[in-house]
């Protein structure tokens, strides 16, 4: 009888009893992470937008909370905050697909915390090291770079913030310049404010673009001479690459320069009537305005008050005042003649940490130079080689105080050539002023520029004695270099003679071997250049500048003894 087959059991293949319960675990966890995973990949990220938003506004309150406390906020304590805002806003962005509106307060809240931070810096009552100073003014830069990347990508883009984002823009340009050596395309950037002025887009019409509108043109009437020329390299404050042999720069129409000046500061005046609020007077950067385009000569334009308002000069004291407002209360004292206010302010702190301040002051002193105030204010006339020696403390690196020096020396010495312009007895201020600086300075060029040798290395050893260095001289020299002149080989031997003297004076004085040898190789002494050039570059290092000449003088020099 065969054995009847038993029914399958509930047993394994080996033998061993089935335990379906010590599967479960594995179960509940595989459902577990699936869960998780569809948390994970549609619910969180839905979420997480929400979530640092709630997070970016709870940081930002307490921002501002630590501010309010004003003196004794915790500076270190506000910018781990900063830190952490910034953090969540660059997280927000990517969760949000590059939402414009969120970029617009990301852009706005790291431009509010670099302007606190350079306000910290400018406070009188500070007491940083030196050590957390540099630390602000890092963070206070990488905000503002962090600002300007943001604001680029929206004016770019197609979105409702996109025209404030061009006009942001366009305002960093002008305190770049003003801080900078100008701006030479300010024509064009007024006319793109404008143009934007017209668009009716909401709330771009507002009286701070309607007054960045006057600034750029004003800016723009010192750009006349640049019509047709390469001038701009006149204004760049950095030295070019040597015109090739046998070139010469073109003389200027002096007198189809002052007529296109003068008309553009006419044109800037009816821009100021359009543009004007009611009330202009009560507003400093529209006084500052008005003053300047009067001092200028425009026709209609209205002396300012002979001294301050009590409004602006309310403003000094003023932490919060913006740099624009503190250079426009510079521009009015200097308009004015009222020098002792122009020292107060330039000496306050929150100037002394503010380029544009600064330079805008140190421009404007020597704009003034080619202003209707010499002929009609005999007083002003007098004390303007004082505002002058303030130039020379804040502005000395820029193109226009070498430049101006230049032209009151050809002045002096009778000649007559130069894109500012000076008004008439401005020269003869500046020799006759108790400054030593610039008396010996101006006196030096003038009597090189006539052969009176003897007493120009006279003057250069009484420059040397009052300021310590003859930098200056080759600073003006380097400008005849590149101003648009009709230069000779008469004055290139002038200008060498003076230069060769100074160096006697000042051997260590690697500036004034940088323009003796641009003037050699100008005059074609190849040689010559090529040693004067090294010793620049024994004492400078090796500055680009320094080598680009000296690279060109050494070809040069190889060429002539090749032939």
């Amino acid at each position: 009888m065969s054995k009847q087959s038993s029914p399958i059991s509930h047993e394994t293949l080996s033998g061993k009893p089935a335990r379906w319960m010590a599967g479960m675990p594995a179960l509940v966890f595989g459902g577990l992470a699936f869960l998780v995973a569809v948390y994970g990949q549609w619910i969180l990220p839905a979420q997480l937008p929400t979530r640092y938003a709630s997070v970016a506004e709870q940081l930002q309150v307490k921002y501002q909370q630590i501010r309010q406390r004003g003196e004794t906020a915790d500076i270190e304590q506000l910018q781990r905050v900063a830190g952490e805002i910034d953090v969540v806003y660059s997280r927000l962005t990517a969760l949000e697909n590059g939402n414009p509106a969120r970029y617009w307060q990301w852009a706005k809240f790291q431009d509010e915390h670099a302007q606190f931070l350079r306000q910290s810096l400018a406070s009188p009552s500070g007491s940083l090291s030196e050590a957390a100073r540099d630390e602000l003014q890092t963070q206070a830069r990488s905000f503002d770079e962090k600002a300007r990347n943001v604001i680029e990508q929206l004016s770019v883009g197609e979105s409702e913030f996109k025209s404030q984002a061009i006009l942001w823009s366009l305002r960093g340009q002008y305190e770049n310049g003003i801080a900078g050596t100008g701006i030479p395309n300010a024509a064009a950037l007024a006319t793109q404010v404008e143009h934007l002025l017209a668009s009716e887009i909401e709330g771009i019409d507002s009286e701070p673009n309607r007054l960045l509108v006057l600034q750029l043109a004003m800016e723009s009437i010192w750009d006349a001479y640049e019509s047709g020329t390469d001038a701009a390299s006149a204004n760049s404050g950095t030295l070019q690459e040597p015109s090739p042999a046998g070139t010469k720069p073109e003389l200027l129409d002096q007198a189809k320069l002052l007529a296109e000046r003068r008309a553009r500061i006419q044109s800037v005046w009816e821009t100021y009537q359009r543009l004007a609020p009611q009330h202009p007077e009560a507003k400093v950067q529209w006084q500052s305005v008005a003053a300047m385009l009067y001092a200028l000569g425009a026709e209609g334009a209205v002396a300012p008050e002979a001294t301050l308002p009590a409004n602006v000069r309310s403003l000094v004291a003023s932490k919060e005042q913006s740099w624009q407002e503190r250079l426009a209360e510079i521009e009015l004292a200097c308009v004015t003649g009222e020098w002792e206010a122009v020292a107060y302010t330039l000496s306050r702190q929150d100037t002394n940490n503010n380029v544009a301040v600064r330079a805008g002051a140190a421009r404007t002193i020597c704009r003034l130079a080619a202003s209707e105030l010499a002929t009609v204010n005999s007083e002003w006339l007098e004390k303007y080689p004082v505002g002058l020696n303030f130039a020379w403390q804040i502005g000395a690196n820029l193109p226009e105080f070498p430049q101006l020096m230049w032209e009151a020396a050809i002045e002096l010495s009778g000649g007559s050539a130069a894109p500012l312009v000076l008004s008439p007895g401005v020269a003869d201020a500046i020799a006759g002023s108790s400054s030593n600086t610039l008396k010996h300075t101006l006196l030096a060029f003038a009597r090189a520029l006539n052969d009176e040798f003897e007493v120009s290395r006279s003057h250069l050893e009484l420059l040397h004695r009052a300021a310590g260095n003859l930098t200056m001289v080759a600073r003006i020299a380097l400008t005849y270099d590149r101003l648009h002149v009709l230069p000779t080989p008469e004055m290139d031997r002038q200008i060498e003679t003076l230069l060769q003297q100074s160096t006697q004076i000042d051997a260590q004085d690697g500036a004034a071997w940088l323009a003796l040898g641009v003037i050699q190789l100008r005059e074609s002494q190849a040689t010559a250049a090529v040693a004067s050039l090294t010793e620049a570059q024994q004492l400078l290092g090796k500055v680009p500048v320094v080598e680009q000449y000296l690279k060109v003088a050494t070809e040069a020099s190889r060429t002539a003894a090749d032939q």
